[in-house]
């Protein structure tokens, strides 16, 4: 994001009309997670830990949800300090994603290569890339670059084609010859079509030709950069066993590991039972259960009689629902069973 868009942020902020009360920070709350959402630019996080801060331990958990992007900021004292902790979670609900200590987040940032041989456009596009939390490093050929490339994790590419020594397309055949994967944008000041295929042909994600605007550069990193998070992620998913001990659906958080329930941000107590029971649940939204099933689940025995289950779930129900009478989430499937609605 420009100057002119963080400006406009700033104006949004103060157009809220701060206060102190649970209604501002409603408002103020899901403006920035949407922006943060959209940009994933830390600017929005900062701002978020500042006005957190000043609520203090008022507020110990705030969620924000967007399509199947779940957000989670927690207020919790470690090592004797208060820090904010963010979790962001995806449709599999598992990723710790920062902590912000001694006053803001830090990024675990995304680390990118610029191979330019001219010197000042090397280090302008370095400058822009910091200035969104990058890790930058630099190189003024193709042979540099390939050294960065087997020294350092590199996750993006921004190579000129015409350099001395090695040009762009040389190198970034040998990039993909050697196996890497990380998104390449080509720069060049050749505009015609058969310069651009023959870069893409040769391995490249994208071509922008000279000049060029910084947030045009700077919106196709962060695409390409997107995409190739979101391939990482399923490569990791598909050679790691499952072992995910956080469940979320709607504004219930039920974490297997540590044994604890949240609703909308506040801290609910179940028997252990009644854990079980949601859990069983949780973990398999849209299926009914039967109460014989989920009887011999468990108590890993045969079902003789099963009305503790009805009582059990009309507890876990006053525990969950802001309304037990027309629950939002555990709901009945007359002479069927139970079930947690799919939200």
């Amino acid at each position: 994001m420009g100057n002119k868009e963080h400006m406009f942020l700033f104006y949004k902020l103060h157009t809220l009309n701060f206060q102190k009360t649970k209604g501002f920070l409603k408002k103020f709350f899901g403006f920035f997670c949407a922006h943060f959402l959209a940009f994933r630019d830390i600017l929005f996080l900062n701002l978020i830990a500042a006005v957190l801060r000043i609520f203090k331990q008022e507020i110990l958990r705030l969620y924000y949800t967007l399509n199947d992007l779940f957000l989670v900021f927690i207020y919790r004292k470690k090592r004797g300090k208060y820090v904010i902790i963010l979790q962001e979670y995806g449709r599999r609900c598992r990723k710790l994603h920062m902590t912000a200590e001694g006053g803001c987040f830090k990024l675990e940032a995304n680390r990118i290569l610029v191979v330019e041989d001219d010197k000042d456009i090397r280090e302008g596009i370095e400058i822009y890339l910091r200035n969104q939390g990058y890790v930058v490093f630099q190189a003024g050929d193709g042979v540099e670059g390939l050294q960065v490339i087997m020294q350092e994790e590199i996750h993006l590419a921004i190579v000129d084609i015409m350099m001395p020594r090695m040009d762009g397309i040389t190198m970034m055949m040998k990039v993909r010859d050697k196996g890497y994967d990380f998104p390449v944008i080509m720069l060049s000041a050749k505009s015609e079509e058969v310069d651009k295929i023959m870069g893409l042909n040769m391995g490249a994600d994208d071509y922008v030709t000279k000049p060029f605007t910084t947030m045009e550069l700077l919106a196709r990193v962060n695409s390409h950069l997107r995409r190739y998070s979101r391939y990482l992620d399923a490569v990791t998913k598909a050679a790691e066993p499952e072992n995910d001990t956080c469940h979320c659906l709607g504004g219930i958080e039920v974490n297997e590991e540590t044994v604890e329930v949240f609703v909308d941000g506040n801290p609910v107590k179940l028997t252990p039972i009644e854990f079980k029971i949601l859990l069983l649940l949780i973990k398999n939204p849209g299926r009914v259960f039967s109460a014989d099933e989920i009887y011999e689940r468990i108590w890993n025995e045969k079902a003789i009689n099963t009305d503790t289950i009805m009582v059990h779930i009309r507890k876990i129900r006053e525990k969950i629902e802001i309304d037990p009478k027309n629950p939002k989430y555990l709901k009945v499937v007359w002479g069927v069973g139970y079930k947690m609605e799919k939200q």
